[in-house]
């Protein structure tokens, strides 16, 4: 597993309207693990937290990086969590993941996958996703923010379809 997250419930009981005024993203608390390195946390280790890590950003991110990869360019972006780190992903046979420095440049560490691994987590992360949504307010599924990532993540399946014969998986 490489994302580790659980949605708060803020969102319970939330009308779409208000959704879309207030929050137009969905919180909560998140690790990421790539291999024996871990970066952020769980409800388990900060009860007292009520988790405003945004999961939506991550989930966004997490299939964005995989079109990236379809069309052969490197993926970046900033962990919000930790502002002096970022993610930098790029694949030639493997999909090589540095956490960096944002200010340096410097490699904290670097992990590699398989391009069929990238793509379980990120099917598995939008399955999961989707169920919290619909179990926290089954009203949110109409939201902005989970049309953006289902779209996302529907350009992600066309291009995986239109190059899994060619891809090194």
């Amino acid at each position: 597993m490489y994302l580790e997250w659980k949605l708060n419930d803020e969102v319970i009981g939330l009308s779409l309207e208000d959704f879309e005024k207030d929050y137009e993203s969905f919180f909560g608390y998140m690790m990421i693990k790539l291999g024996d390195y871990t970066l952020g946390y769980s409800e388990k280790r900060f009860t007292d937290d009520e988790g405003d890590v945004d999961i939506s950003y991550y989930i966004d991110n997490l299939i964005e990086c995989g079109i990236t990869m379809l069309l052969g360019q490197k993926f970046s972006m900033r962990l919000l969590d930790n502002n002096l780190l970022g993610l930098k992903v790029n694949f030639d046979y493997r999909v090589h993941i540095s956490i960096v420095h944002v200010e340096t440049g410097e490699v904290d560490y670097s992990f590699e996958i398989k391009f069929e691994d990238l793509k379980n987590e990120i099917d598995k992360n939008l399955k999961k996703y989707i169920k919290e949504v619909n179990d926290k307010n089954r009203a949110l599924l109409n939201s902005k923010t989970v049309k953006r990532t289902i779209l996302l993540y529907d350009i992600f399946i066309k291009l995986f379809e239109n190059q899994k014969d060619i891809l090194p998986i």
